[in-house]
């Protein structure tokens, strides 16, 4: 059988004479089984998802299973039909013979399955049992779940790592020895942010600019009184006592802790955010000032 829409049944001429018309009855009768049931569009489906997570063994296992459960439930629905089970399974084994010396690039989709499990199934007292479209939809359901732990676990593990990696830098930067180099001559370069091993710069910035960097928001968002925060522009160094994690990933919003002591202290000023003061309101650091020369 080939094509996933408007689905045709492929048998060579040269099967024709081999096979009695009864036994040709049932082998098409479990073709049609398959077209009914859109075995083709549920196997290219599942090739979609085998596709997405190859690295997981039970995408794989689930693929075999579906195989075998779509030609038992095709079996079972062909002697449901009234089709005699010898000829049956003398039609199959028939099409396997033909297949199997032609060796033919459509040969696998008429042999799917285990062979020997079909034609015990189909010759033996036992009735094969059906998957079901309802079964296959939950099975596919919980292959992509299976499939999609990975991913999940991966996302955790990388949000953990981030917090950590956040909050070790706001520490250390908390504890940072601060310079500010006021520039002269209404410097308007773009604002840099530089981090190093144990060093982080923030280059050519105003104070509003300053706290929009590091509370993550637009300057025109920073709200404050008079001109003088937009007044100067400042060359600020932090010189951490150990080291900063990851300088290439520093998040901006490790610096708001630094970024609240030194307005505190070199400017008097207080920032509200919803209507509470940050840390630290009112208390004192160490600041060197220098004039760009």
């Amino acid at each position: 059988m080939a094509r996933v829409f408007h689905p045709v049944v492929l048998l060579p001429s040269a099967l024709l004479g081999r096979l009695s018309e009864s036994q040709l009855a049932a082998v098409m009768a479990h073709e049609r089984e398959h077209i009914a049931r859109h075995d083709n569009l549920k196997a290219h489906l599942h090739s979609l998802v085998e596709a997405l997570f190859w690295f997981h063994p039970l995408v794989w296992f689930i693929s075999r299973q579906l195989m075998e459960e779509r030609e038992r439930a095709c079996d079972e629905s062909v002697l449901e039909r009234g089709h005699d089970p010898g000829e049956y399974a003398a039609g199959i084994l028939a099409v396997c013979r033909h297949c199997a010396a032609a060796h033919q690039q459509h040969a696998v989709a008429a042999i799917a399955g285990d062979l020997t499990t079909r034609i015990r199934h189909i010759l033996g007292s036992r009735p094969p049992l059906a998957l079901g479209f309802t079964k296959a939809f939950l099975l596919s359901v919980c292959t992509l779940a299976v499939g999609a732990i990975p991913f999940a676990a991966g996302a955790m593990d990388d949000a953990l790592h981030r917090h950590q990696l956040l909050a070790d830098n706001t520490r250390a930067l908390w504890e940072a020895d601060i310079e500010v180099r006021v520039l002269e001559g209404g410097d308007d370069g773009e604002v840099r942010v530089y981090a190093t091993g144990n060093e982080v710069t923030i280059r050519h910035t105003t104070l509003r600019q300053l706290v929009a960097i590091a509370y993550g928001v637009r300057p025109w968002q920073v709200e404050g009184s008079g001109d003088w925060l937009d007044a100067s522009r400042y060359d600020i160094r932090a010189r951490v006592p150990g080291s900063v994690s990851e300088p290439e990933h520093l998040h901006p919003f490790a610096l708001r802790g630094m970024v609240n002591k030194l307005l505190s202290s070199r400017f008097d000023l207080e920032i509200y955010l919803n209507r509470e003061c940050q840390t630290a309101c009112g208390q004192t650091l160490p600041v060197s000032t220098d004039r760009a020369r």
